[in-house]
Parts: structure tokens; sequence; C-alpha cells
């Protein structure tokens, strides 16, 4: 059967209609971010193995974790002890004195499994880490097309806005210090514009870094353990 439209409203064709799910068009790209933000639209800090040990050095240095942690176990999230770790070097191995930290149960309800890159399988490969936001799509802004040329699949560049849903605690003026780049993802809710590439598939339009690539895992360490158990 035919698809017949009044001419009055043939411009909508781009928003659906008879349009096809491989059109450039903001609907497809819409469903494309989408399907992206739910598989990938987790915000993370890069801390998967736990417990987290701080030493003097770090503390002189200011390093991350020695910064960060303090203000995580003021909230409750991480609890100090005090241990001794042995810290190879030239000569030998030397004890030293460090703070390590351990998430709580509070703490533990942020540290899940996300998926960080699918493989040339095509399988999702996931990762554990302590997650405290989680991103949305809020519109799209426009979109640019790159040429493609006869072997390659048309590719385009998506700018979009987006919500963010985060854990309570990211409001504390001591987190937005210590985590600034997360303060500027949450601050920027429906108004900053992020970017995405996508390409061409018979499925329609899928984010690049949804496709099947060679993604590997060298250390994926397992869940923390909950306070007080081996």
């Amino acid at each position: 059967m035919k698809c017949l439209l009044p001419v009055a409203i043939l411009p909508l064709l781009l928003l659906g209609g008879c349009g096809k799910k491989t059109d450039a068009a903001r609907g497809n790209f819409e469903d494309g971010l989408r399907t992206y933000l739910e598989r990938r639209g987790d915000l993370c800090l890069a801390k998967s193995s736990w417990p987290i040990d701080v030493t003097p050095h770090d503390a002189a240095m200011g390093t991350r974790d020695a910064i960060q942690m303090p203000v995580f176990e003021r909230l409750g999230l991480v609890r100090s002890t005090d241990a001794t770790v042995d810290v190879v070097q030239d000569d030998g191995s030397i004890p030293v004195q460090v703070k390590r930290y351990e998430l709580t149960e509070a703490g533990l309800r942020d540290y899940r499994s996300h998926e960080i890159g699918v493989n040339a399988t095509g399988e999702k490969v996931a990762a554990g880490d302590f997650c405290v936001a989680k991103l949305t799509l809020a519109s799209v802004v426009r979109w640019e097309i790159a040429q493609a040329t006869a072997a390659d699949r048309p590719r385009a560049v998506v700018s979009y806005t987006y919500e963010v849903s985060a854990e309570p605690w990211t409001r504390d003026p001591e987190v937005q210090r210590v985590l600034p780049a997360v303060a500027r993802v949450i601050s920027g809710a429906r108004s900053a514009e992020l970017k995405e590439s996508f390409t061409q598939t018979p499925d329609g339009w899928v984010a690049d870094d949804l496709l099947p690539g060679d993604v590997r895992v060298v250390s994926n360490p397992p869940r923390p353990p909950a306070p007080g158990n081996p």
C-alpha cells in the first residue's frame, strides 16, 4: 500500500509518518540517543577497585583520592582504617602506613555494573564502578551529516541537551569542589550541549560507541564486600 499524504504536511516526513528509521531525522536521532544513554549514560568516577589506599605521598601531592576520600567519609559513603602496605622500590620493599578506605553500606548502593563497550562479536562488556548520576535525553539540538564515500556508511555528529538524575549527596558544596567535572555535568542539565557520533545501519542510526569493536577488560575487580564481610 502506498503512503499518501497532503502536500502541506510533507515536511513532517522527517519527523515520522512515511520516513524510514535510516533517515537523517530528528526522531531517529532521538531514538538513537535514548538507546545510547540508557546503556552508557551512567556518570562514574573510575573507582572500580576497593579498598582504596591513600599514602602519605598521595596526601602531600594532593592526589584525587587524597582529597576526595575524606569528603566521602564525612558523608558516610566510605570509612577509613589505618593499614600497612609494602611499597616496592629499587632497592627492595619498605612498609608504608596508609589510610585505607572501604565502601560503607551507603556507598555500596552507588557501586554498580555498567556497560563500557561492545566487543568484536557484538557482546556487551560491563565493569563495576562507583557511579553518581544518570543522564537521559532532553532534546536533540542539531546534527551534521558527514559526506560518505562509496565504501563508508553515512555518519553524523549529533548535539543534544540532557537531563540528570544524581545522588542527593552530589549537591554538597565539598563534593562539588572535589568532583568539579561531575558538578559541571549536573549544573549543565537542560542547557549544556553534548555531542555523540552516529553511524547509519540497517537498523537505524547507532551511536559509534555501541558498535562492535575491539574492547577488552584487562581486570574487572569483583564487587567490594559489604562492611564486616570478608
